[in-house]
């Protein structure tokens, strides 16, 4: 996946951008329950649910998922 646009507060959007989920970023989700798990530039971030939905996501050619969502529905 990669990040295709961030949405919501531009408070949260800019820390978002902060810890590495910038526009055109590949993430990969490596784990989600109460909280979500991902890969980005290197690192491993935690995220809750409720930031997750501000990040909107797009399909990688190799991907086989939906050519837009949100990292978290």
């Amino acid at each position: 996946m990669r990040v295709k646009e961030l949405c919501g507060d531009p408070g949260v959007c800019h820390r978002l951008r902060e810890l590495g989920f910038c526009e055109y970023t590949e993430v990969c989700k490596l784990s989600h329950g109460s909280a979500l798990i991902c890969r980005t530039s290197g690192s491993k971030i935690v995220l809750s649910k409720r930031l997750a939905k501000n990040i909107i996501v797009e399909k990688v050619e190799s991907e086989n998922t939906n050519p837009q969502d949100h990292l978290v529905k």
